[in-house]
């Protein structure tokens, strides 16, 4: 029989440093989401403000879709692309603004309309920043 040399390593604690990991990952996914939901509700704010209206139709249409919150149904157009039988997003960590009026698109993307959404988004950006480190500060 041969000897054996060694030395015995042993983590004390580990299962309070993994629960402490599994709570610090929730509370990373709550602030994302947090900042999502935020950020979309910033975003549907400045296009209502600067779409270009007469009877207000657009305006108001301007809604949210989100896992969990749903404003709008129907058809709607995103990006310039029309989307039929509208799904919610399956990701907590997504969210879709946008509108389900026909006229839509020519607005955004019209020879005559004036983008509302675009810009809506580009200036949420820095928003978006500021939130999520907000958030992120809080953990």
């Amino acid at each position: 029989m041969s000897d054996t040399y060694g030395a015995r390593i042993r983590i004390e604690g580990q299962e309070e440093v993994i629960r402490n990991l599994n709570k610090l990952i929730k509370a990373s996914e709550e602030a994302a989401k947090t900042t999502v939901a935020k950020t979309s509700l910033e975003v549907k704010k400045l296009a209502q403000q600067k779409v270009k209206f007469q009877t207000g139709r657009l305006r108001t249409s301007v809604a949210i879709a989100m896992k969990g919150k749903t404003e709008m149904t129907g058809v709607a157009s995103f990006g310039g692309e029309r989307v039929t039988n509208l799904s919610v997003p399956n990701s907590p960590f997504m969210a879709i603004v946008g509108t389900d009026v026909d006229y839509a698109r020519a607005q955004e993307f019209g020879k005559h309309g004036r983008a509302y959404l675009i810009p809506a988004l580009n200036e949420s950006m820095d928003f978006m920043e500021r939130s999520i480190k907000n958030e992120f500060k809080k953990l």
